[in-house]
């Protein structure tokens, strides 16, 4: 195998923690929208907010002075920020997205098991 090949800790750590986070955020969400059109809804248009916020899709360099200061809210923009460093080698870059997002994926997880444990149903939010 050449060197720079292969599975780099860092690469997996950051790939890993933006998985359980939006895996946990869909969780979440699931349990808090009242049907699967709305979880569709939600989830197309926020994923392409948030992914556009982040710098995924334009770099934030490109973007108006206001989108930077908000980016950091996004959970895309500490999962691009993660997979960057991974890529040029800047393991507390890497780690410091990764405990952002493994935050962020703890909250959602929190919101929905509260939400299965209190009895929920979809009737009770109609």
């Amino acid at each position: 195998m050449r060197a720079g090949y292969g599975v780099q800790p860092a690469g997996a750590a950051a790939v890993g923690a933006w998985v359980l986070m939006l895996l946990a955020l869909g969780l979440a969400l699931a349990t808090v929208l009242r049907s699967v059109a709305e979880l569709a809804a939600v989830q197309d248009v926020g994923g392409l907010v948030l992914t556009g916020l982040g710098g995924a899709l334009v770099p934030l360099s490109l973007l108006a002075g206001w989108v930077r200061h908000v980016a950091p809210v996004s959970p895309g923009y500490w999962g691009v920020r993660g997979i960057t460093a991974a890529l040029t080698a800047d393991s507390a870059g890497v780690w410091r997205s990764v405990a952002v997002l493994l935050t962020v994926a703890a909250a959602a997880f929190v919101i929905s098991v509260r939400r299965v444990r209190s009895g929920w149903s979809r009737k009770d939010l109609a």
